[in-house]
């Protein structure tokens, strides 16, 4: 980085920014790629602001783009400017605002502070705006511009399409770099699950799914702030067995806010025996201090009852059976995504993601052939629950309980 200049690191949230670039990824590249800089007296890590002041003074900047934050930016003037996970932003708007943010009038400096001459004329440093992504669907707007080389806002043909290229990095092409087992895990994690297969694995955007009963444009994500919780639940989607092939338990945390509206805020999901999944359940009941745990007793009920309170004696529990079809089930949750009334926490953006690819790759007309949608089935009975879409009255007491008919 040329002396003096800034940079911007920005994430969906400033949050997200914080937790996983500031004090994750970017802390452990520069330590593998220049061990110890960090630790010189003449760069500054301030913590308070998310900024890193380098010895030449140029700056980076770490920063989200909430709505009450992206306003901020216009004025701002940055030499580069790297968006992680671009498709997390869904409103283009924000894009064009970081586009106006780039410095076109910035002089490139030496070390000492004098201008970078060419022909006895000052250079000047060229903006760039990076992105990258996990891409996703072709009616986005990263996919209309650069796959497409489409305006997002016009829909038009880019006027200086040179402007906008694209590579792909997939995980077969940087194997050297993974552990190992990485790449057959995700073939694993994501086997009978298309939609994922082509985002995390072949880096290839794709078309609309249009039997999806979940679109990703319907899925909204805000800050939550745990005191605008007023009831949380466990829901828990069971297995009977915990071989490496074996369905993973759904365990998924979601709550309801003062304005009535359901947020999911953690996925626990796990494969394993019933041990480690009643473990993660529990662990789950516990870090969000919830009020109950909701579990679909359809697979071994006594089974599950005695697995949870073998770990814990007295947890609230409900019980409910799945008379229904996972898809007749999932409809009425699906139609509280649309009006709004369910959104997802964006303080957990990044560990919600494999619940996420896996709500889009569910369909009206279910493969039963297929992997089984654990995740999606806790999510279900989470929402159901808190929503009370059953018509029944959220149980919050603590004593163990079985309800039936609910389903």
């Amino acid at each position: 980085m040329y002396p003096r200049s800034k940079h911007g690191v920005f994430r969906n949230t400033l949050n997200t920014c914080r937790q996983l670039l500031f004090q994750g990824t970017f802390i452990e590249v520069m330590d593998l790629a220049w061990p110890g800089y960090l630790e010189r007296d003449d760069v500054t890590i301030n913590k308070q602001d998310s900024t890193i002041t380098f010895h030449n003074g140029s700056v980076i900047y770490f920063r989200g783009l909430d709505e009450n934050r992206t306003s901020r930016l216009r004025g701002s003037e940055f030499a580069t400017i790297w968006l992680n996970e671009c498709n997390e932003v869904r409103d283009y708007e924000s894009i064009t605002v970081l586009e106006s943010s780039l410095n076109h009038s910035t002089p490139m400096l030496n070390e000492d502070g004098s201008p970078v001459l060419r022909d006895g004329k000052p250079l000047m440093i060229k903006p760039k705006l990076l992105f990258d992504c996990n891409p996703q669907l072709n009616s986005d707007w990263d996919a209309l511009a650069f796959k497409f080389l489409k305006n997002p806002a016009s829909g038009l043909p880019h006027k200086r399409p040179d402007r906008w290229r694209e590579i792909k990095m997939d995980p077969e092409g940087n194997l050297e770099n993974q552990a190992a087992g990485y790449l057959e895990g995700l073939y694993d994690s994501f086997d009978g699950m298309p939609g994922a297969m082509s985002t995390f694995i072949l880096g290839e955007w794709r078309d609309d799914n249009p039997n999806a009963l979940f679109h990703p444009n319907k899925i909204k994500r805000e800050i939550i702030d745990r005191n605008e919780i007023v009831r949380i639940v466990v829901a828990l989607d069971p297995t009977t067995t915990g071989h490496d092939k074996s369905d993973e338990a759904g365990i998924v945390v979601a709550g309801r806010l003062k304005d009535g509206r359901a947020v999911v805020l953690a996925d626990y999901s796990v494969r394993g025996v019933p041990d480690v999944w009643a473990a993660a359940t529990v662990q789950a009941y516990d870090d969000w201090e919830a009020d109950s745990i909701v579990y679909e007793k359809n697979q071994g009920g006594l089974m599950v009852e005695s697995t949870l309170q073998g770990i814990r004696r007295n947890l609230p529990c409900v019980a409910v059976h799945a008379s229904k079809g996972k898809v007749s089930r999932a409809e009425p949750v699906s139609i509280q995504y649309t009006k709004g009334r369910v959104i997802h926490d964006g303080n957990e953006t990044d560990k919600l993601k494999t619940l996420e690819q896996q709500m889009f790759d569910f369909e009206a007309v279910v493969d039963r052939k297929g992997s089984s949608p654990d995740r999606v089935d806790a999510l279900v009975y989470a929402i159901t629950a808190i929503l009370d879409l059953n018509g029944d009255q959220p149980n919050t007491g603590k004593m163990f309980k079985i309800a039936t008919n609910l389903w």
